[in-house]
């Protein structure tokens, strides 16, 4: 665990670690752009397969609308529910880390440690600052800490969900009922547009 704390800090004292420890960028915030990321991705990969099926002329044309049904409703499912997911299930693993991380003895350092830490600091560091401007410091280092890695344990866990959850689980069990209700939708337009096609010919005739 030791380790993984140093590489925590490491990360911590980059430009992007402090921004991310800023309390401006709250949970919410990382795991909306982590949200937002997965679900612009599909949502383009879904319009683009369901175009792709719907004119692939290598499928049987028998099959074409079930494919393409079969697209749109993975996208559709694997967006909706990630969307769900995430927000979710964002709160309620900010509480478990709260509850059982952040009180760890990795992340709660008692004032008195603190002071100990001072006492065996080198004179010359000492005479820069006092013991109650460097408990003030360390303190503000933890809790940035705790916040940054409050941060990645979330997204981390939400990313995990969306993509094991939603895409292995949820997903398959929904889709293909959902493609036989848009295949009808694709031949229930199909048939109306020759209808149309029909009724101009006879028109012009």
């Amino acid at each position: 665990m030791s380790k993984v704390m140093k590489v925590i800090d490491s990360f911590y004292n980059t430009n992007i670690g402090k921004k991310l420890a800023n309390p401006k960028a709250t949970v919410a915030t990382a795991a909306l752009i982590a949200t937002v990321s997965n679900v612009s991705k599909d949502a383009v990969n879904c319009a683009y397969y369901t175009i792709q099926s719907l004119n692939n002329e290598r499928i049987p044309e028998d099959q074409r609308k079930f494919v393409a049904a079969l697209d749109l409703a993975n996208g559709i499912m694997n967006v909706g529910v990630q969307i769900a997911t995430a927000f979710g299930l964002s709160k309620w693993v900010e509480s478990i880390f709260d509850d059982k991380i952040a009180k760890s003895k990795d992340f709660s350092i008692k004032e008195e440690v603190i002071k100990q830490k001072f006492a065996s600091l080198p004179n010359e560091l000492k005479k820069k600052t006092t013991e109650s401007q460097f408990i003030k410091d360390y303190i503000q280092k933890m809790e940035g800490r705790t916040k940054l890695a409050r941060t990645g344990f979330t997204v981390l866990f939400v990313n995990i969900a969306m993509q094991i959850l939603t895409k292995r689980i949820i997903t398959p069990l929904f889709a293909t009922p959902m493609a036989s209700y848009f295949k009808r939708g694709f031949e229930k337009a199909e048939a109306e547009k020759k209808a149309k096609e029909e009724h101009k010919l006879t028109a012009a005739a």
